[in-house]
């Protein structure tokens, strides 16, 4: 593997793209088993379709990964937006219950001495 400053490499199956963070151009394509370099035109046939193979691959691994991260998502807002209805019922019913609660302490303060009595 070359090591190149400034440069973002992208890992395939067979090859490592090197691509320049500067003005983002391809700096070189080397084949991993081999180290046969794009730019030095040490790439015949059976490389070149390996390559094209290897980015479509990616390409499609990616778009998948892409198409679950959104189903993900999406699942994640629905239940998101269950837990929070659940929480607002779960609030509604407390101050229910305390409305019932400060009730019942109203009727027996207002009915002690009934009771007392």
């Amino acid at each position: 593997m070359m090591e190149l400053e400034n440069t973002y490499e992208l890992e395939l199956d067979g090859f490592v793209i090197y691509i320049d963070l500067e003005d983002y151009n391809l700096k070189e394509i080397t084949m991993k088993n081999s180290d046969k370099k794009f730019t030095n035109k040490e790439f015949g046939k059976e490389e070149t379709w390996q390559l094209l193979f290897d980015l479509i691959n990616s390409r499609l691994t990616s778009e998948a990964l892409v198409m679950k991260m959104e189903d993900e998502k999406k699942d994640l807002i629905n239940d998101n937006q269950k837990l929070a209805k659940g929480l607002q019922e779960s609030e509604q019913e407390i101050e229910e219950l305390l409305e019932k609660y400060n009730q019942q302490v109203n009727f027996i303060e207002e009915n002690r001495h009934k009771l007392e009595g």
